[in-house]
Parts: C-alpha cells; structure tokens; sequence
C-alpha cells in the first residue's frame, strides 16, 4: 500500500510533533479495498511504535515524542476533515 500523503505536524517551536499519513479514495470506490486500506490505517495509528522502527533508507525518525496518526478520507469528507485533523496536535 502506498498512501497519497504524508505530512509532518510542527509544533510552535519547530519541532515535529506527529506524522501524519494520508491515503485518499473516491467516494464511488467505498468497497473492500477500501475498507481494507482503511483497516491498515487504523492499525498502523494503534499499534505505531518507534521502539521497533528498524533503521532502513534516508527517512529514520527515532523520537518517542513524536505520534504516527494514519487516516483514509473519502473526497467527499476532505473538506470537513482534513483541515482539522492536520492542525491536531
């Protein structure tokens, strides 16, 4: 699976204080697929932990105050929910 988006949550004093990651659907394609990327999503946000990161590539985050937070959004949802839940810290 590879999501749409990823975004970095910066606090007021510059430092990260959560990764967000993003994956969009169409609201006529709300079927399995759909339901099963939104499962992993929901995973990946409960069960996120930088104790078991391994390091692997150029992006290694290793910082036990930073959140990982995994949504799929239905375009028509975009506009109540994504301008909140990036601004969530």
């Amino acid at each position: 699976m590879y999501p749409d988006f990823l975004f970095a949550i910066q606090r007021k004093d510059g430092t990260i204080s959560s990764i967000r990651i993003l994956e969009t659907k169409g609201d006529q394609l709300d079927n399995l697929d759909t339901a099963y990327k939104r499962s992993v999503m929901e995973t990946l946000t409960e069960h996120f932990s930088f104790e078991e990161v391994t390091d692997v590539g150029d992006c290694i985050i290793q910082d036990e105050d930073i959140s990982v937070d995994a949504r799929l959004i239905m375009f028509g949802d975009i506009t109540a929910e994504l301008p909140n839940w990036i601004s969530e810290e």
